[in-house]
Formats: structure tokens, sequence, C-alpha cells
């Protein structure tokens, strides 16, 4: 049977370095968010919009933003260790769509 979880305080930012992570939760983080745009602590933001959604129902949360994915050590996948439960992707603010083609639907050159 789920158990509820008594809500954790909000923190002013959700942690993105493992020394923040330690100071706010005092352990791993149950849950890493890992997003590839930058974190910005704003509701428009599906990072910061999760992480203090899953912090009121009770879980610890720390934020991995745009890990280099071209690192086949995966330091920058390991700044917080092993999460307690699970790291979850986080989608980006833009749609891929939006990146990827222009208004008239011709394929970019470059980046959006």
């Amino acid at each position: 049977m789920f158990t509820a979880r008594p809500p954790l305080p909000q923190p002013k930012y959700l942690p993105i370095q493992q020394a923040e992570a330690k100071k706010l939760w005092n352990k791993n983080p149950d849950i890493i968010l890992v997003s590839a745009d930058a974190y910005v602590d704003h509701p428009s933001f599906p990072t910061a919009l999760l992480g203090r959604t899953l912090i009121e129902a009770g879980y610890s949360v720390a934020v991995i933003s745009q890990p280099d994915w071209k690192d086949r050590s995966g330091k920058s996948f390991a700044e917080f260790g092993k999460p307690n439960l699970f790291f979850a992707v986080v989608p980006g603010a833009v749609d891929p769509m939006i990146n990827a083609y222009t208004p008239a639907l011709r394929k970019r050159r470059d980046d959006a």
C-alpha cells in the first residue's frame, strides 16, 4: 500500500551541486532530474515545475542540467551519486519541432 510522505520545505533553488543537496537533504536525493536545458527556477520551465511538485510530495530532488552527453566516463551524471529512487529525464521548455524547423516548415541549418 502507498504511504504518503510529509511535504519537505521548499528550498530557494533546487540543488544543482552535491554540496547543496547534502546541505538540504543530508542524504543522496530520492530523485535526480536530468534536463538538456539550463536550469531556470520558474514555473514555465518543466524542471522547476516537476522538481517543486516532487518536493511538495515529500521527495528530495536534485537537478543535473545540460550534462555532457559526449563524455563516455559519465562524470556529469555522477555528480550526486546514485539516487535513492530513480533518475528522471525532463523535457525541454521548447518543443523539438520549433528547434528543428523554421516557421515555413523548412529544416533549420543550425540550432534555434
